[in-house]
């Protein structure tokens, strides 16, 4: 019998976006929108549509305005381009969260193993052109901090 994990790393990926910027998204399938921090828009210099502000409410019911919508934003996956519609937020602890909308417009699929990798599949549904994207555990400050621990445990051994 195989016994599920009580939880998981997210997945994250490198992509570059607007063809300047770098960065690391997470993959999240669970909700209606994408969602970009304050910051990234801001290295991004793109202009934000101020008319498109919403409410976001989170499953512990925590409400929080985004600033405004970037509605056009291009995604490189080397020569395949997706564009999705981002919300800006001003308080994150990621910098782009991928949701449903980008699933949809990329039709991407995505492969999840016992070993708790993952592989993505992005297609772009108007050239017909695919790539398989690398994917990555994301670190977290927990890990971090333990890593460290160990590091400092081992050099008291010595």
């Amino acid at each position: 019998m195989l016994l599920t994990k009580g939880s998981l790393l997210l997945w994250v990926m490198e992509l570059i976006i607007e063809d300047t910027l770098q960065c690391e998204c997470i993959l999240d399938q669970g909700t209606q929108i994408c969602v970009m921090h304050q910051d990234i828009w801001q290295d991004l210099r793109a202009l934000l549509n101020p008319d498109k502000a919403i409410q976001l409410k989170t499953t512990n019911t925590v409400v929080t305005k985004t600033i405004r919508k970037l509605p056009c934003m291009h995604l490189h996956f080397g020569m395949v381009i997706i564009t999705v519609q981002v919300q800006v937020v001003q308080h994150a602890p990621f910098k782009i969260l991928l949701r449903q909308p980008f699933f949809a417009t990329s039709a991407c699929e995505t492969h999840n193993f016992a070993s708790r990798e993952q592989q993505i599949t992005i297609t772009n549904l108007h050239s017909g052109e695919c790539i398989m994207v690398p994917t990555k555990a994301q670190a977290t400050q927990c890990e971090a901090d333990l890593a460290q621990l160990d590091f400092q445990e081992s050099m008291n051994r010595a």
